[in-house]
């Protein structure tokens, strides 16, 4: 699906609008230390471990305070983002993106994080068909989404497909993150 995808974007959007993404993307990556992608192997080894002695309590505070965690510094990070956008792109990026690409993909970063804390708690309970069924189910409505959106909207489109696919993919972990855990905001 993503040689397709790839394939795709390289002719609708250009070296130009890919180069764009790429350099937000690898942005925003360096920005996932600062909201908690450090916590992903410790959630993982602490709640392999208590799903294992079948302590329910403690599976619940590990989770929590890794969803809490990466929801709190998240939010700080995209505050930070959003207000110093001007900043970061003229001295880390390019002043040349669009504040509307870069708002769209700095929003799918906090789904983005948030779904880390799913995909730790799928792979510590060992889920791995759950997992694999909803990137598939992700892989298609990333792929459909791509072609609709850039085919109509050019390389805003491919943005918003990135939002899209990204809030798609948490809220699908989440409706199955809820069968095993207590999810409370």
């Amino acid at each position: 699906v993503s040689i397709i995808r790839n394939k795709y974007l390289a002719v609708s959007i250009g070296v130009v609008g890919f180069g764009m993404f790429n350099l937000i993307s690898s942005f925003f990556l360096f920005l996932g230390y600062f909201s908690g992608i450090w916590l992903e192997s410790p959630t993982i080894k602490y709640l392999s471990e208590y799903n294992s002695d079948n302590d329910i309590v403690s599976v619940q505070k590990v989770f929590d305070f890794s969803f809490s965690i990466v929801a709190i510094l998240t939010i700080i990070v995209f505050c930070v983002v959003i207000i110093f956008s001007s900043v970061i792109k003229y001295y880390f990026l390019s002043p040349d993106i669009p504040f509307t690409y870069f708002s769209l993909f700095a929003a799918s970063f906090i789904a983005t994080r948030l779904t880390s804390v799913f995909q730790a708690t799928f792979q510590a309970f060992k889920l791995v068909k759950k997992t694999a069924v909803i990137r598939i189910y992700s892989n298609i409505v990333n792929l459909l989404s791509i072609i609709i959106l850039v085919y109509f909207f050019d390389l805003l489109g491919f943005f918003i497909s990135i939002f899209i696919s990204s809030v798609i993919i948490l809220l699908l972990f989440w409706r199955d993150a809820k069968n095993i855990i207590v999810i409370k905001i």
